[in-house]
């Protein structure tokens, strides 16, 4: 046997890219996505083991907010179907808990009513 070394890779150093650019080439596979990064429409970057109460409950919150994340600008998608998108991961993290609060503990501390 050789004895190799392995360089890591690492968008640190430049050699992969930005992390933006990692995740649209990882997320080329899924289905719906776009060239540019983006899923046609923001429920397509949603986790299909959050149910569609779940869905509805988590993008009426995100539409109250005032950072867009829904509504495209001119010729551009909504912010929540980037697969870049940090909105998207919070909702594909906590929206499974919506409804289902009991039982869920969080760093020692349980006993919440709602996400």
């Amino acid at each position: 046997m050789k004895n190799e070394t392995r360089t890591k890779l690492s968008p640190m150093n430049g050699e992969l890219g930005s992390a933006k650019e990692m995740i649209k080439r990882a997320a080329a596979h899924a289905a719906g996505l776009t060239g540019n990064g983006y899923f046609e429409r923001p429920e397509q970057n949603l986790l299909v083991t959050i149910s569609e109460q779940q869905k509805e409950l988590a993008l009426a919150q995100i539409g109250e907010g005032d950072g867009g994340e829904l509504l495209g600008k001119k010729n551009s998608p909504p912010k929540l179907a980037a697969a870049h998108s940090s909105s998207a991961l919070a909702v594909n993290t906590f929206a499974a808990w919506m409804g289902r609060t009991q039982g869920l503990t969080v760093n020692q501390i349980d006993g919440f009513s709602s996400v």
